[in-house]
């Protein structure tokens, strides 16, 4: 099995190829997906992690524009997720995870600090919902004792 820095390397080489205007569309679809599986006038707290375009991430800025248009009755926290950042002390209905690569069993790789994997152990009963592009899904990824699956992952 290829180490976490392999498939982390291979991932982010792939979302380095794609075109800005290729990850909007992808972004437009995968927010729609959520919009869509999420039971919205159940959420009363959301966090949600800040995109970065120079990441090629999938982008939050819609969902983030939805709740606030939609659902002001959702408490939003979008922190810094810094291996340095404290974890948040709200306890989350959902939580939208960044995701680097992705298993069959819905592990994820992140970039690599390892706090959304001490965050989540936090909030066990909130939905985590990953989203990731399709491309950077394998079978099965090397998993730490402390690795924690998300509930769902929307693949584009």
């Amino acid at each position: 099995m290829q180490s976490k820095a392999h498939v982390r390397n291979e991932a982010l080489a792939f979302r380095a190829s794609l075109e800005p205007r290729e990850v909007a569309e992808r972004s437009r679809i995968a927010f729609t997906q959520l919009q869509n599986t999420v039971d919205w006038p159940n959420i009363h707290s959301l966090h949600v992690y800040p995109s970065r375009h120079d990441w090629h991430e999938l982008d939050t800025a819609p969902l983030l524009d939805f709740v606030r248009q939609n659902h002001a009755h959702i408490r939003i926290e979008q922190p810094e997720p810094k291996a340095t950042t404290p974890l948040p002390d709200t306890v989350f209905d959902l939580i939208i995870v960044p995701v680097v690569a992705y298993d069959s069993h819905n592990y994820r790789l992140g970039i690599g600090s390892g706090w959304y994997d001490k965050f989540l152990a936090t909030q066990p009963n909130a939905l985590s919902v990953g989203l990731a592009f399709k491309e950077t899904h394998k079978t099965s990824l090397p998993k730490e004792q402390h690795d924690i699956p998300l509930t769902k992952i929307i693949a584009v």
